[in-house]
């Protein structure tokens, strides 16, 4: 599926507006501040239900609005068969202040999230999924682990929904057993028949979620660094991952995308091992200190970990690479061609690593959204946006 037409509403800076997109290729040009990143949001929110700028959805809707609406017409074709189908979003606010979205495919809202997300995610229906790279994924790299394992977590999700299912349930086992833990802080005694309790499921689905993670990484890097290579003619050292999991400090695991042997039960045993010696520090600090909510996870090469040591163009070429391992390994495990979304395509990449990445896509046939704040040698036409308005234009460029 690609996307023809987006309609957005009180998002963000833009009022109002309607936008018909290329099938391929779709520049969008202005001066920073004017709503060309919005246009990239709402097509994200509309694919997956989250924004890549914010974890607060209300924080989308335009200032001094109710809510705000994200409207988007997919269209298909195969032989001379023709067929579309329209998805909305609308975003508003609990009298308490809290978030909430309502979804429709073809005017028909969707009982809950996994079961929108399970219409876009099926090529035999929908097959509707966004990539995006934008300035902010140099965390990835140089942030702390929860960034990586966030945007492992998405990653993995997009391609199965079971993954998304086991995280929630997760989430909320932890924070049930954490607030058990915190008994012990506020001078109560502490039910150890509960908290022991909580330790099957506990080691299930860590073991479960880390690997998930495992094989996830494993497969990614080889393609990753196939990319790499191309992108830097083989001059930039490949990468592997070295992980830690689930907090047992003393294990590192390294992948390089050769085969990973990985045995649920083998790994719940030794996370239960660690969780008994951990105990007393975790009442000491209510908190619980073994599970894949402790998993880190680094890029390497044989030298050194790149955080911290890579220059800023190894760190891009890497980058760019992780994205286009993404929609590789994506395309091959979904059957689904996802569209990308590119922020600020002018200051993230220099005037090689653009002309790799513009011919790779070309080559895709992909659909591609790319937002900059100048006009780009060899572009025709596109998108120009002002203080929230968007005007197709010939940007005039040859």
């Amino acid at each position: 599926m690609k996307l023809q037409k987006l309609r957005l509403t009180a998002f963000r800076n833009i009022s109002e507006a309607e936008i018909e997109f290329h099938s391929d290729l779709n520049f969008i040009v202005g001066f920073n501040g004017q709503g060309k990143t919005s246009i990239l949001e709402g097509i994200k929110f509309l694919s997956s239900l989250e924004s890549f700028r914010t974890t607060q959805s209300k924080d989308l809707i335009q200032y001094g609005k109710v809510n705000s609406n994200i409207e988007g017409d997919l269209t298909h074709s195969e032989g001379s068969t023709l067929w579309s189908e329209t998805l909305r979003a609308t975003i508003g606010t609990t009298p308490s202040g809290r978030s909430t979205i309502g979804v429709s495919i073809n005017g028909k809202s969707a009982k809950s999230k996994i079961q929108y997300l399970k219409e876009l995610s099926s090529p035999s229906r929908l097959g509707f999924y966004a990539i995006s790279f934008n300035p902010a994924d140099h965390e990835i790299i140089e942030g702390d682990p929860k960034i990586r394992r966030t945007y492992l977590n998405h990653a993995i999700a997009a391609e199965n929904l079971e993954y998304w299912v086991l995280l929630k349930n997760f989430t909320s086992l932890v924070d049930q057993r954490n607030k058990l833990l915190k008994q012990q802080d506020q001078y109560q005694s502490i039910d150890e028949d509960l908290l022991n309790s909580f330790t099957a499921p506990l080691l299930r689905l860590s073991a479960e979620i880390t690997g998930y993670r495992v094989h996830w990484l494993n497969r990614m890097i080889p393609v990753l660094n196939r990319k790499l290579g191309e992108i830097s003619g083989n001059k930039q050292l490949p990468v592997f991952i070295e992980m830690t999991l689930g907090g047992i400090d003393h294990e590192k695991l390294a992948l390089y995308g050769t085969p990973v042997s990985w045995n649920n039960a083998d790994y719940q045993n030794r996370l239960n091992a660690v969780l008994i010696k951990k105990r007393s520090a975790e009442l000491r600090i209510c908190s619980t200190l073994v599970g894949a909510h402790r998993d880190q996870w680094n890029f390497r090469t044989d030298f050194a970990a790149l955080k911290g040591r890579a220059s800023q163009g190894e760190v891009r070429s890497v980058l760019l690479s992780l994205k286009l391992a993404e929609i590789e390994n994506y395309q091959i495990t979904t059957r689904i061609k996802p569209v990308l979304l590119l922020d600020d395509f002018s200051s993230e990449l220099d005037l090689e690593r653009r002309q790799f990445l513009l011919s790779y896509l070309q080559s895709l046939r992909l659909q591609a959204f790319v937002t900059t704040t100048e006009n780009l040698t060899g572009v025709r036409s596109g998108f120009k946006v002002r203080e929230g308005k968007i005007q197709p234009e010939d940007l005039g460029i040859f």
